[in-house]
Formats: structure tokens, C-alpha cells, sequence
């Protein structure tokens, strides 16, 4: 499976929700079990759209990338201010796609997350599969938080990561910087194994904007669950390093930013 979780910073300037994830897929076999480099976030470039998936990797890689793109380019799902037409419209996608899907090629359930911004309103929707029992999926809402903290977590290591995340909160309570740290912190620990492989990393801000953001790890950026060896950045992305400062492309943090080294330093139980 693996671990997908969002976090909410608010502030009186600025209103922001971050999806995160790890990049790895993992199936029931004994030769190559996992791959690490799958991407499990898809920002939106026309739409004020996030979505992220954990669970059957290859329905869902294969469907959200469709999703993705279809919506990028329907001018009235783009354009629309009702955040529940828009998840009608999702819903339908999935129904109409899981229907002409072969059941016994299904291995897993499927949890798609998806938040939206409208009129600087955060929307949120959870569509869910049981690959034994279901036959169209079911949706619920996702409530957003009035401050900064956790919003929802899914995958095999969702709630072992809120554990994980209890040793860092207890210091330095719910800043963006300690959720960002501690899920890069649970993905090295091994905690869960079908958790691993580079973090990912977007953003949804209230007014509608949407980033990837690049990670600056071992001297390498991570994007998308893609290790970037060649990318020069020319398209200027944001990237942060794993204490969540902002960085340049050769990972030297930037003049403004406080430092956060000393996170590193925090102890799990």
C-alpha cells in the first residue's frame, strides 16, 4: 500500500493545504515486491485540484492519470464554483471506470483523496473501494481544519505516522515544518514497510494556486516520486529541504529562511 497524509497551515496572510506521500508500490510477490520511483500525487495545472491515491496501484495509476488529465482540459469542471458538481463529476470517472475494470486484476482497496479550493473555501472528498465487497465506490467528506495541524491520513502506515508524529508535536507543536519532517523522519524508520521510496510533495493554496515542490535530500531533488538527476529547474519550482526551509537548486538555503537543523536531533520513541 503506503502513506498518504495532508496537513493544513493557516495563518492570517495565507491559507494552505499540503498533500505528502512516499513513492512506493509493493505487490504479493516474492521476486521484485516493490518499486520506489511511483507517483502517488497529481496536482492540477487548470484547476484548483490536488489528488492523491494509496491502494491498488495499477488501477489507480491508470485512471488518475486519465482523470487528470481529461479535467485539466474540460473547461466547465475548470471553471465551476460548486465543489460538489465537481465531485459528482469525479465520482462518475471512477464509477464508470471501475465498471469495465477486471475484478480479479484488483489486489487491493483503493482510497483516492482530493482536495479542491474555491473562492478561497478548502473542499475535501475521500472516495473509497473495498476490492472484496464494493461495486461502485463510496465518497465522504473530508472536514478542513480551522488552524494548522493534521487533516487526514490513509495507506498501510496512516496510523502509525500520527504515532510517529506525537514525538515531534509534543515539542514543537503543529507547524508545517515538524508534520513535513516527521513523515520524512517515519518513511526512513521503516515502520511500514509498503512505506519507502522518495517523498512527494503539493500544494494547494486558498486563492486556488497549486505546486509540486521539489525535496532537496542527499543532494538530489525528489519530485513526484522522481529522483531528478538532470533537472536544472529552469522552470524555477519550488523546493524545500527536509526541514522544510526553502532552497535553491544546489540545495543552499535561502537568505530568509530560519534554520530547522535541530529537528533532526528529536528522538522517537
Amino acid at each position: 500500500m503506503t502513506t498518504i497524509a495532508s496537513f493544513a497551515t493557516i495563518s492570517q496572510h495565507s491559507k494552505k493545504i499540503y498533500l505528502i506521500s512516499d513513492s512506493r508500490v509493493s505487490w504479493p510477490i516474492t521476486s521484485n515486491p516493490k518499486f520506489d520511483n511511483s507517483t502517488k500525487l497529481f496536482p492540477f495545472r487548470n484547476s484548483p485540484d490536488i489528488m492523491a491515491y494509496c491502494g491498488d496501484s495499477l488501477f489507480s495509476l491508470s485512471v488518475l492519470s486519465r482523470i487528470k488529465i481529461q479535467l485539466e482540459f474540460y473547461h466547465k469542471y475548470c471553471t465551476s464554483a460548486n465543489a460538489l458538481h465537481k465531485k459528482d463529476i469525479v465520482l462518475s470517472y471512477l464509477n464508470t471506470s471501475i465498471s469495465h475494470y477486471p475484478k480479479e486484476l484488483l489486489n487491493d482497496d483503493i482510497t483516492i483523496t482530493h482536495f479542491m479550493a474555491l473562492d478561497n473555501i478548502f473542499y475535501g472528498f475521500k472516495y473509497s473501494f473495498n476490492h472484496k465487497t464494493s461495486s461502485v465506490f463510496d465518497v465522504d467528506v473530508i472536514n478542513i481544519p480551522s488552524t494548522t495541524g493534521i487533516i487526514d491520513t490513509s495507506g498501510s502506515g496512516g496510523k502509525s505516522y500520527i504515532t510517529h508524529l506525537a514525538d515531534y508535536t509534543r515539542k514543537y507543536e503543529k507547524h508545517a515544518y515538524t508534520m513535513f519532517f516527521a513523515f520524512l523522519s517515519f518513511i526512513k524508520s521503516g515502520i511500514d514497510k509498503k512505506t519507502g521510496g522518495p517523498p512527494q510533495l503539493v500544494q494547494l493554496a486558498s486563492n486556488g494556486q497549486v505546486k509540486p515542490i521539489g525535496i532537496f535530500i542527499d543532494n538530489k531533488i525528489n519530485l513526484l516520486g522522481e529522483t531528478n538527476t538532470f533537472w536544472d529547474n529552469e522552470f524555477s519550482i519550488e523546493i524545500r529541504s527536509e526541514f522544510f526551509e526553502l532552497v535553491n537548486s544546489d540545495g543552499e538555503k535561502l537568505s530568509n529562511e530560519k534554520d530547522r537543523s535541530y529537528l533532526k536531533y528529536i528522538t522517537w520513541s
